[in-house]
């Protein structure tokens, strides 16, 4: 029995209880192998296969939200400075859609934002602390904290809040908005509706909600990410990730998937601007 590669990228496996051995693969070329089995009750055709995400799909143990959080924060705390590195020089739309959060707000002088993952401090905490009256900066590592400290040591509007996103002390109805660029990401999936529903107790009427979420449906843990580093990250599709704001009582202001480059490969993520109704 002999196939061709069809195509990059995924495979399909059709057949129950499919047993296979698989006597040898030739390489023909770019893009082009042949298969040979001595014993098959299955088909497999190439198409469209993410390499990548199936090996850590299926390598990647479940692991506790305790567990998953010390990830993040003994992660963030070891590649502090090498993620600001690459925060600065990556292309992002972080900017735009934090000054389009900033023009909607009202009586900016006065307002309260808090950065959920503020991380360094830079570009968008002092984005934010130029533009609004008071601003509160959590994060769940000590080390990027500490950074955002000393980067934005000359504005007196900023408070420092360390410590896990899920259990802030915040009052209810007091914040004009809350920004949270890929950090909602670092938590386990009910988790996150969880702190949906937590943000909207904290917003005032109308208060915003800026946010980046996944935009496929993928938990798991990263090892040795930007070289130093395991990270665990959950997300949902898109269409499920908005479900999420809408059933936490927000309406949708506007949604885009808008595809980052990282590390030559092509990341897309969801870009969410809600208000409390």
């Amino acid at each position: 029995m002999s196939l061709s590669h069809l195509g990059t990228a995924d495979i399909l496996l059709l057949g129950e209880d499919a047993s296979i051995l698989l006597t040898s693969i030739s390489n023909l070329g770019t893009g082009s192998y042949s298969l040979t089995f001595a014993r098959a009750s299955i088909v497999l055709t190439f198409a469209k296969f993410s390499w990548q995400q199936q090996s850590m799909a299926a390598t990647q143990p479940e692991i506790s939200s305790l567990e998953a959080k010390q990830l993040v924060r003994d992660g963030y705390n070891n590649i502090a400075d090498t993620y600001l590195d690459w925060v600065l020089k990556l292309p992002s739309p972080r900017l735009q859609y934090l000054n389009q959060l900033t023009s909607l707000v009202d009586d900016r002088a006065n307002a309260t934002v808090l950065e959920l993952g503020c991380g360094a401090g830079l570009p968008c905490t002092e984005t934010l602390a130029r533009q609004v009256g008071n601003v509160i900066a959590n994060d769940i590592s000590e080390t990027q904290l500490d950074l955002a400290r000393k980067h934005l040591q000359s504005f007196d509007n900023v408070r420092y809040v360390l410590g896990d996103m899920s259990t802030l002390d915040v009052a209810a109805k007091s914040l004009e908005a809350v920004v949270a660029f890929y950090s909602v990401m670092h938590l386990p999936h009910q988790e996150q509706h969880d702190i949906m529903a937590t943000i909207y107790g904290w917003l005032k009427p109308g208060g915003l909600l800026l946010c980046t979420l996944g935009d496929e449906d993928n938990p798991g843990v990263v090892k040795d990410w930007l070289g130093g580093a395991a990270m665990f990250w959950a997300s949902r599709d898109e269409e499920a990730s908005k479900q999420m704001v809408i059933d936490a009582g927000f309406d949708i202001v506007e949604a885009d998937v808008v595809t980052a480059v990282e590390n030559r490969k092509t990341v897309p993520f969801l870009w969410v601007l809600a208000r409390k109704v």
